[in-house]
């Protein structure tokens, strides 16, 4: 009897699950079939690309590959995402969402993290896509750096040409500056996530009072099992 009881639980527990989580499905994606280049590290303070998706979907999250550099010491750092519509915060760009992410998940793999809410985006509308506090933690050359999130492959894809911040080139945070040149900086790895929606597993009413009643027949037998003991 027991069992009948365990197994009456599990199934109402079963159909009770709530339907508030979400996992992700890859929306769009820039290279991501390459390797970042281990033959460079960021010395900019901030960096990013402006994309414009050929499709609209909802984005929850972003994705990128640090490379771990050679004879380089790297030191994880706070990498903070930052999504524009329109331009850079510089140029008058509006900030749709902002999340961080520990670098140590994007080392050498991808990895990235997610926005609080999925974001709209329009098919042709132009985003800036920013990545903030990559440069280095030390002053000392290949020491406390973080690898670069572009790959320098001359198979690999071109965005748009970076824009960047450095302690001599505009505030932080403002991505105010343009690398000149439309090279190997141009070539970002980056993947774009879109939520998949749990299927939803809530009974209806109708199947709540039936698994109830149920359960309740199951509880009588146990008692009267009990007082014929």
């Amino acid at each position: 009897m027991k069992s009948t009881l365990f197994s009456s639980l599990t199934i109402l527990a079963g159909l009770m699950v709530s339907t508030g989580a979400h996992a992700s499905v890859l929306a769009d994606h820039i290279n991501d079939g390459f390797s970042a280049d281990n033959g460079a590290y960021w010395g900019v303070d901030d960096v990013g690309w402006f994309y414009t998706p050929a499709s609209g979907y909802d984005l929850i999250g972003i994705n990128t590959e640090f490379s771990i550099p050679n004879l380089t010491v790297v030191q994880n750092r706070t990498v903070t995402v930052v999504l524009y519509q329109g331009d850079t915060p510089a140029a008058g760009g509006t900030l749709l969402g902002s999340f961080q992410f520990d670098s140590s998940l994007a080392e050498g793999t991808l990895g990235g993290g997610t926005f609080a809410s999925p974001i709209t985006l329009t098919a042709g509308q132009q985003y800036f896509v920013g990545f903030e506090d990559v440069g280095p933690l030390s002053s000392t050359p290949n020491l406390d750096d973080l690898g670069v999130n572009f790959t320098g492959d001359s198979g690999a894809a071109f965005l748009s040409t970076a824009q960047f911040d450095t302690s001599t080139c505009a505030t932080p945070h403002s991505f105010g500056c343009e690398d000149a040149a439309h090279d190997w900086l141009s070539q970002p790895i980056l993947q774009f996530l879109a939520p998949d929606p749990i299927p939803t597993s809530t009974p209806d009413p109708s199947t709540v009072l039936l698994l109830g009643s149920g359960l309740a027949a199951v509880a009588l037998r146990v008692r009267r099992r009990r007082g014929q003991a």
